[in-house]
């Protein structure tokens, strides 16, 4: 052990900037993450304490400071601390040392914001029974409340933005012996990622609008409205991470919340927070809840809501390997206002908030109601102000943001739109200013008609709200995310609970009462439904058991694509829960999913075996449920297509059961093979990816499950990762580029004299493995070294200290790797985007030593390199690289490097670890145009 402490590590608490993806925006490649904050897990065995740990840290010249001591909240499951670097390229040096289990980069994780909300301006009715509510109907939640089943004894913990104690219908109280008994606030109401946490022991709050309605739905009770919880009877908790509506946290602070509320013997634990991702590991968040999970807790986590940005979208940590990864279907019933003309006809619209306004002209930007680019262009010259006006126009083929900015300019406050089909849309309550809400396309017809006949017909709004059937109700919703995450190890999700227009609680001062859309709806209904299944199986349900039952007993979600289509997996996971038989099913499957994988690595031969933990035998057969198949790129294009469809035809594998049938004796087990062929005329270029079910089916309620695979008709190792479009900014210049700090072009020789650098942008347009920036001479000649490896060389387990010394790339030599480049476990974008990555003239040495120095003058190239998904770091021909023109650097100030000697138990090892973890997040959508310099794929 070490000396005891002489003084105690500083504290620092300022949080690393905050993360934006704005269309056509700039993104520092460190904007993600605090450069110079790292969590580093402790081995709890190699040193006395923290302040042990940090007096040798400023023994060998590692200046740092505090930001958060995680080492006394769960010691058990997790030691360390998140630091302060003075230095970043010390983070390599602390990966070295003995004591120190792993080091990552501090994280900034947003919350999962709502697709849409509103605040009912005057409760539900009074009088209603709450048997009837569709979301508790759906899942078959109804059916436990009928058995008297509501989660009596059982935690349930969440990780959210505060909640309002003081509501009716949730307690009016927090502590021991109240509905809301336990929790944390960790950061204070008026945190926003940028500045210093206030933290206190309660953490109820009038500014928690996603946690009070999150809270209620799990735990709310019938207070007269008609509505209650999912599990009424089950105490919870609220960890406070931030409750500003944009609210950001750090990945320390999660973890902080994560561990508190284990401490504090929570059952269930829910979140609804996300960020880029698309990996099952490698960040400190994701470790430990694979982790926790993989230990017995119970983590609920919500999927997200860009399912707009197509497949291969996992989003990090719902990705984990082990966490339960919610997406979202559409309730069957919606709260619906009245907008009542003056020819006396009472229209429904969906908004996220009821309009005002009476006697109002109603105003259609188009005299007919099939004009497909209506509103897509500005409007004449000669049209009237709108601001008193209600405006109804189509939804036609442009974006809704283009209509509403061209209505605005004409003054709009109030637009409906009209749909092309029977679809619905849910959008937030305003767009630009305006407020905006959507009709049916008959209802839009009918205004639009009548309006040719009676140019002055005339609207009022009316507070009054009732429910509604929903056309696509019952459907997998638009905006939930699709998997699978690069590796294969999740098939995010894992099952969907009900997220689309979602009645709950909310603060009182917000009217008490609300609607939300979003998988963060649709995570804390799953999380009730655990509690409720924990009340009947018991406490000790393990985590992983729990996943197997609520995946393979929940029900198959259709598509919308024929009458009999089924939903492919990586858009409905297991399916929609049944929470009943999740509760009293006696037959476990062995695995929750069958990845399959892509073609290099596809094994026909599959096996799961069907345990009877009951006390009576049921009859089986087994079969083969086919799902939808879908590209996830369209032909031409190279990044990953924001249009889902079905593909025609004969697309999906098929799939050979045996045995057929069986018998199943109590305390029995059964194994079952699955012989499975590729489907067949698929384009493997564009990626296609496969799924469906296997069936085991007895007659005896309950007794029925459904297993999802999945797989790629198509190699992940062919698809193309670096972006050679063009930049986002004016230039229009194609990617890669370099510039200088002012993000002008370079125009002669660079000099590092800390007035001016040097920029990489660049863009992702798929998840890499691995990627790095480094130097090497003007003159150095890439060549390629040979084939890549065969499936029996699969890719190493590449995590966040992940080792790479190698000191040539394609016989060049390495002059040095720049500090901030060097990333593991890469994903993409959300949309069109540009990183920008700055260098100061700072490298680290290939080699044992890594060391830092300062580049000397002379003639550069940038060699900038991603690993392809599937790819072998060792194999050069496995990266797709860039090459840069020549740069001239004119002279630097020198360095000094470090001592890297360390004389104790805490010292570096010989084998070193290449793992500056920052992930970069990158991706877009443009015009392919041919890249500067060399660049090889």
């Amino acid at each position: 052990m070490l000396a005891k402490p002489r003084h105690h590590c500083g504290l620092f608490a300022v949080l690393c900037g905050i993360f934006f993806l704005q269309l056509g925006g700039v993104t520092p490649a460190d904007t993600q993450h605090s450069r110079n904050k790292f969590i580093v897990k402790i081995d709890r065995t190699k040193t006395d304490s923290l302040d042990d740990f940090c007096q040798y840290l400023n023994s060998i010249n590692v200046t740092h400071s505090v930001a958060h001591d995680l080492t006394g909240i769960s010691p058990d499951n997790f030691y360390g601390a998140s630091l302060h670097l003075d230095n970043p390229a010390d983070k390599t040096r602390l990966a070295k040392l003995d004591a120190v289990e792993s080091v990552t980069p501090v994280c900034n994780v947003k919350q999962i914001a709502p697709v849409s909300q509103s605040f009912l301006s005057k409760p539900p009715p009074q009088g209603r029974s709450p048997d009837g509510f569709s979301p508790h109907v759906q899942t078959r939640i109804t059916d436990l409340h009928s058995k008297n089943v509501f989660g009596e004894g059982v935690k349930v913990a969440f990780i959210d933005s505060g909640v309002d104690c003081e509501h009716p219908a949730l307690g009016k109280g927090f502590g021991p012996g109240y509905k809301i008994g336990f929790g944390y606030d960790l950061v204070g109401d008026d945190y926003d990622g940028s500045n210093a946490p206030v933290p206190d022991s309660n953490p109820c709050t009038p500014c928690g609008i996603h946690g009070t309605h999150v809270s209620g739905i799990v735990g709310a009770d019938d207070v007269g409205y008609g509505f209650q919880g999912v599990a009424p009877n089950a105490t919870l908790g609220m960890y406070l991470m931030g409750c500003k509506p944009d609210g950001e946290s750090t990945n320390d602070i999660v973890m902080s919340a994560l561990l508190m509320a284990v401490r504090d013997g929570a059952d269930v634990i829910s979140a609804s927070i996300g960020g880029l991702g698309g990996w099952s590991k490698g960040d400190a968040l994701s470790d430990l809840i694979n982790d926790l999970t993989g230990k017995g807790h119970v983590v609920v986590l919500a999927a997200g809501n860009e399912g707009s940005e197509g497949l291969f979208y996992a989003e990090s940590p719902a990705a984990a390997t082990n966490a339960l990864a919610i997406g979202s279907v559409e309730s069957k019933k919606q709260v619906v206002f009245q907008l009542k003309t003056s020819s006396g006809k009472s229209i429904p619209y969906h908004s996220s908030g009821v309009f005002n306004g009476t006697d109002l002209p109603i105003y259609a930007t188009s005299p007919t109601s099939t004009n497909p680019s209506d509103a897509c262009q500005p409007l004449p010259a000669n049209s009237p102000p709108l601001s008193d006006s209600i405006v109804i126009t189509r939804r036609g083929d442009c974006t809704y943001a283009e209509k509403v900015a061209n209505l605005v300019s004409k003054g709009a406050t109030r637009i409906l739109f009209y749909m092309n089909s029977t679809d619905q849309a849910s959008l937030s309550s305003f767009i630009d200013g305006a407020q905006v809400a959507v009709l049916s396309k008959e209802d839009g017809e009918s205004i639009v008609s009548e309006l040719s006949r009676n140019p002055n017909l005339k609207g009022s709004f009316s507070p009054e709200h009732s429910f509604e059937k929903r056309d696509m109700g019952g459907l997998v919703s638009n905006y939930s995310q699709y998997g699978p995450s690069y590796d294969s190890k999740n098939i995010q999700p894992n099952f969907l609970g009900v997220g689309g227009n979602i009645l709950s609680t909310v603060p009182q001062k917000m009217g008490s009462y609300g609607t939300m859309s979003g998988t963060s709806m649709s995570t804390p209904q799953v999380a009730g439904i655990t509690a409720l299944v924990m009340s009947v199986r018991g406490k000790d349900l393990q985590a992983l058991k729990l996943k197997k039952i609520l995946s393979t007993t929940a029900q198959q979600v259709p598509a919308d694509s024929g009458p009999n289509d089924i939903q492919t997996a990586i858009h409905a996971g297991g399916g929609l829960i049944d929470a009943y038989c999740a509760t009293y099913s006696k037959t476990i499957l062995s695995v929750d999913a069958l990845p399959l994988l892509d073609i290099p690595y596809f094994k026909s031969q599959q096996s799961f075996t069907i345990t009877n933990e009951g006390d009576q035998s049921y009859s089986f057969k087994t079969g083969h449920s086919p799902a939808i198949t879908v590209n996830t790129f369209q032909p031409g294009s190279r990044r990953v297509s924001s249009t889902i469809q079905a593909l025609p035809g004969l697309s999906t594998a098929q799939a050979q059961v045996s045995p057929a049938t069986f018998t199943l004796a109590p305390k029995a087990s059964q194994t079952i093979q699955v012989t499975f062929t590729l489907p067949s005329g698929l384009s493997p270029e564009l990626l296609p990816v496969y799924s469906g079910y296997i069936s085991v089916i007895s007659d005896a309620d309950c007794e029925r499950h459904t297993l999802p695979y999945y797989g790629m008709a198509g190699v992940l190792k062919n698809v193309k990762i670096i972006d050679n479009g063009v930049d986002t900014d004016t230039s229009r210049l194609t990617l890669p580029r370099l510039t200088d700090l002012h993000s002008q072009p370079l125009n002669g020789p660079i000099a590092f004299d800390g007035t001016n650098g040097l920029v990489l942008r660049y863009r992702l347009t798929f998840g890499s493995p691995y990627m790095r920036v480094d130097v090497i001479s003007a003159n150095a000649t890439l060549f390629n070294e040979g084939p890549s490896p065969t499936a029996q060389q699969m890719m190493p387990d590449i995590g966040a200290n992940f080792t790479f010394s190698k000191g040539t790339f394609m016989g060049a030599n390495l002059i040095g790797m720049i500090p901030t480049s060097n990333t593991t476990l890469v994903p993409r974008t959300v949309s069109a985007d540009t990183i920008v990555m700055s260098w100061n003239g700072i490298l680290i040495a290939p080699g044992q030593s890594r060391a830092s120095f300062m580049i000397p003058a002379g003639s550069y190239k940038i060699l900038f390199r991603a690993l392809r998904v599937n790819g072998n770091p060792t194999v050069d021909d496995d990266f797709e690289y860039w090459l840069s023109p020549v740069i001239t650097v004119s002279g630097s100030p020198a360095l000094q490097t470090p001592d890297l000697q360390s004389p104790n138990s805490l010292r570096e090892p010989q084998s070193p670890v290449d793992s500056e973890n920052y992930p970069s997040h990158v991706g877009s959508t443009y015009p392919l145009v041919g890249p500067p310099g060399g660049h090889k794929f």
